[in-house]
């Protein structure tokens, strides 16, 4: 099967109700297996406070794209891609395909930009189903 990738793939995310339910019942998970260990109350108190921050910090970042270095749109050509920013900055980036994770459930991209890195978990919600597709086959096809 012969795949073409000089057609671009754009992905415009959406927030995601699927990703805020995995990162709340993860951080959850965390404060309750905490509370099970035997360490002092304020030691306890400290990490379930830093808990809960990374939860906030976390859902408004991936899952409700409210920070201003949330990553709201890729559009993926042949070699390259281009990354847009909710702060409004758009990158020229390049998509390490070796780093990049595809589930039937989760799909986290690597990309690399001006000497940085960041990963993009995609789930379902995040775009149209046929987006979603194209995006996994474009994942599962493109030569690493």
């Amino acid at each position: 099967m012969s795949q073409d990738f000089k057609t671009p793939i754009t992905l415009n995310f959406q927030t995601s109700n699927i990703l805020t339910a995995i990162l709340l019942i993860s951080h959850i998970g965390a404060v309750c297996c905490l509370l099970i260990i035997s360490v002092s109350a304020v030691i306890k108190m400290l990490l379930i406070i830093a808990i809960l921050f990374s939860a906030v910090y976390n859902i408004f970042h991936y899952a409700l794209l409210q920070s201003k270095n949330s990553v709201i749109g890729v559009v993926l050509y042949e070699h390259d891609c281009t990354l847009s920013i909710r702060g409004g900055s758009s990158h020229l980036a390049e998509l390490d395909l070796t780093e990049c994770v595809n589930t039937d459930s989760i799909i986290v991209l690597k990309i690399n930009y001006d000497n940085k890195h960041c990963r993009v978990p995609v789930v379902r919600d995040m775009l149209e189903s046929d987006t979603y597709r194209q995006l996994r086959v474009y994942l599962k096809l493109k030569p690493a």
